[in-house]
């Protein structure tokens, strides 16, 4: 599409007029003003074909970066949701490995408060078995009694204790897995 459409009319008004003897004629005419008309019309109707067009481009330029803009926004938020993604399933393996972090210790701690609740047992039965009379028996029955008792007590400590350093190691490691999907 070269050239440019622009209609200057079929007519164009020109006045002549006619003067002077039948032998010698003059003829006057406003043929410059009428040109001149004419021209400013081509060149009014020029500037409304320029302005039409440049519109046109402007409105196509506008679509063109709308619609690169939108990629871009759909890309970023491929981006994000990626990230995020691979942020939850960080924050997950953190809380997996802090649950079994807590379970470990505790598994532990319980272990060591069991092998000490068996030697204070150990050692209120070896009370027992080493009286030889029924009264020192029975003295030792007492005795063992109380040891085993001060034994159950330390133990029920301890596994509180246990319980609660579990439970820190665990909410430790919600609070890391929490910041990285907080950070995403």
């Amino acid at each position: 599409d070269k050239g440019v459409n622009i209609n200057i009319g079929e007519l164009i008004p020109v006045d002549i007029r006619v003067g002077g003897t039948m032998l010698n004629p003059k003829l006057n005419s406003n043929m410059k003003a009428a040109g001149k008309d004419a021209a400013n019309d081509l060149i009014d109707q020029g500037k409304d074909l320029a302005k039409e067009k440049l519109g046109e481009e402007a409105k196509k330029i506008m679509e063109e970066a709308q619609k690169q803009a939108d990629k871009i926004n759909a890309d970023a938020k491929i981006a994000a949701d990626k990230i995020r993604s691979e942020a939850k399933i960080t924050a997950d393996k953190v809380r997996e490995e802090g649950k079994q972090a807590a379970e470990k210790a505790k598994s532990e701690a319980r272990a060591e408060i069991q092998k000490q609740k068996d030697a204070g047992y150990a050692e209120a039965d070896k009370l027992v078995a080493k009286a030889t009379n029924p009264i020192t028996k029975k003295a030792a029955e007492k005795a063992a009694e109380k040891l085993k008792a001060k034994t159950d007590a330390k133990v029920e400590e301890l596994n509180k204790g246990v319980d609660a350093k579990g439970d820190k190691i665990a909410e430790e490691s919600n609070k890391k897995a929490q910041k990285i999907e907080d950070e995403a």
